[in-house]
């Protein structure tokens, strides 16, 4: 399968900075490639690579639309938790590197005209895990689409618990629970996108309690984190936790790579919106 190749690919073929020149999956040159500038993926055979959040936001909605909201809610070490690296540490390196202050994005966009809420993780930042401060943005996010009567998207990378927050990071997964289940009893839409890899809590939370869940080509899906999910032999085992696994067995709706999935999704939204519009101009 594409995991098995990439993962038994010999680490001293490739250079640092070969890494994003050529593609890990089929060799072909990335440089002049504008859809890999623009969606982080292979023109020739389709090989989906990691994007931040920001990058996810913009490569979706209209241009310019995009308005950040609760950018300050950062996590503060709320059980002083001890480690060779201090957390504060850890977050100011990720908040560094990324140019985010979470693990997650969250604001109001339009996509195609269509007024939305969107929910972006960036897997970069401690592995797009939910402490405190963003279970409390994604509820936030929520709340605020609730009150506004806006439909919801929510673009899943990462999501596991975040353990230097302890307990505390397990209690995000009802509170955003209980977020959604507020929205829908509204009667408005919500759409999950699962991007490479969505497991652990956000997916077992509030992710799949979307109408519509869409999942990106090859990305691993699952309640288990990666490490755990592993066969007799300790090796791990992705098949069963792709995203073509999970919609052969009518786990999620629809697979659509990163080109189409603005048109996927502005479709959707246009379809449940209350009043839609007959002519779609492009």
């Amino acid at each position: 399968s594409m995991m098995s190749r990439l993962l038994n690919r010999n680490e001293s073929d490739l250079t640092v900075q070969d890494e994003n020149k050529y593609c890990l999956m089929c060799s072909s040159d990335l440089n002049k490639s504008d859809v890999y500038q623009r969606y982080r993926m292979c023109a020739t055979c389709g090989f989906h690579y990691s994007m931040s959040a920001r990058d996810r936001v913009n490569s979706i909605v209209d241009f310019e639309s995009f308005k950040e909201i609760n950018r300050n809610l950062v996590s503060v070490d709320p059980i002083s938790f001890t480690s060779s690296v201090p957390y504060k540490e850890t977050l100011y390196k990720d908040q560094k590197r990324t140019g985010i202050t979470e693990a997650v994005l969250t604001g109001t966009c339009s996509i195609d005209g269509i007024l939305c809420m969107i929910i972006s993780f960036d897997f970069g930042f401690m592995g797009g895990s939910m402490g405190c401060a963003v279970g409390q943005k994604i509820s936030l996010a929520i709340e605020r689409a609730e009150k506004k009567r806006l439909p919801l998207l929510a673009i899943i990378s990462g999501g596991g618990s975040r353990i230097q927050e302890g307990v505390l990071s397990l209690m995000q997964m009802a509170k955003t629970t209980i977020a959604v289940n507020r929205h829908n009893a509204k009667g408005l839409p919500f759409i999950s996108v699962f991007s490479n890899p969505s497991t652990g809590q956000a997916f077992a939370s509030f992710a799949n309690l979307a109408d519509i869940t869409i999942a990106e080509p090859g990305a691993i899906l699952g309640y288990n984190p990666i490490g755990t999910t592993q066969t007799k032999d300790n090796s791990p085992n992705f098949d069963q936790q792709t995203s073509e696994s999970h919609l052969k067995h009518g786990l999620i709706d629809a697979i659509a790579s990163r080109t189409e999935l603005r048109e996927v999704v502005s479709v959707i939204l246009d379809l449940l919106q209350k009043e839609f519009t007959l002519n779609r101009t492009n």
